[in-house]
């Protein structure tokens, strides 16, 4: 099992043992929605792209990630490798918000208008959104961290001794990439590494006293030793 080290505002340090749920995606979150089809191979250094994609997709072949496709850079495209034979191609699309002024006040999500391989679209497509309605849910899924997968939920626990008051604290994610935290079912917020913001508020009501438990989900992987840790002060880059 990993294990994070966790640092509570009040300058208590208390080891926190990580677990992973490796549950498939559907039913999890409600700003990421997949899109599935089946592909022929083979496939040699084909291109995927997606025109106009809102805002942000995750690449998957078979399961496996193949690369990232964003509406900030969409000259981008993403190559796929595969034998012969029937292949399903997984795209996940996140929601980064909607922009409020100008000409882009029209703002449809998702997949806009398609994907193309090779130049050429791809139909026949099934849809369907990831709801986080309930993480409780996934709670017998949990084990301990063997590897890491993309996308991935994460759980920590880490107590609070009944003496130490419960304060507001901001929490940091070093080694992380990308994803969103909750507290005790309070979701803190999204995360990025690219930043600037590097902290989350978390409010002291949202602590208790004895076991406190934190999710992670993150839609990268993070990188080896990556901590999460609450500290007094706000780092907003």
């Amino acid at each position: 099992c990993v294990c994070v080290c966790v640092c509570v505002c009040v300058c208590v340090c208390v080891c926190v043992c990580v677990c992973v749920c490796v549950c498939v995606w559907c039913d999890l979150i409600k700003y990421l929605h997949t899109t599935r089809t089946t592909v022929q191979g083979p496939f040699s250094d084909s291109a995927v792209s997606i025109q106009d994609v809102h805002d942000r997709a995750l690449i998957f072949l078979d399961g496996k990630f193949q690369g990232i496709l964003a509406r900030y850079n969409l000259s981008m495209s993403v190559s796929l490798t595969a034998p012969p034979g029937d292949h399903i191609l997984d795209i996940l699309v996140e929601n980064m918000g909607r922009i409020n002024f100008g000409p882009w006040l029209w703002d449809p999500k998702g997949i806009t208008l398609g994907v193309k391989i090779e130049g050429q679209f791809r139909y026949h497509w099934t849809t369907y959104t990831l709801p986080m309605t309930n993480l409780s849910a996934i709670n017998s899924a949990w084990k301990p961290v063997s590897s890491f997968q993309t996308p991935t939920f994460y759980r920590g626990t880490f107590d609070i001794p009944a003496s130490q008051p419960l304060l507001d604290s901001f929490l940091s994610l070093p080694g992380w990439q990308k994803g969103f935290a909750v507290l005790n079912g309070h979701n803190l917020g999204r995360y990025w590494a690219r930043g600037p913001q590097k902290t989350l508020y978390a409010p002291g009501s949202f602590f208790v006293r004895g076991t406190n438990e934190l999710i992670v989900f993150e839609l990268e992987a993070p990188a080896w030793g990556f901590t999460a840790q609450f500290s007094a002060f706000a780092n907003l880059g």
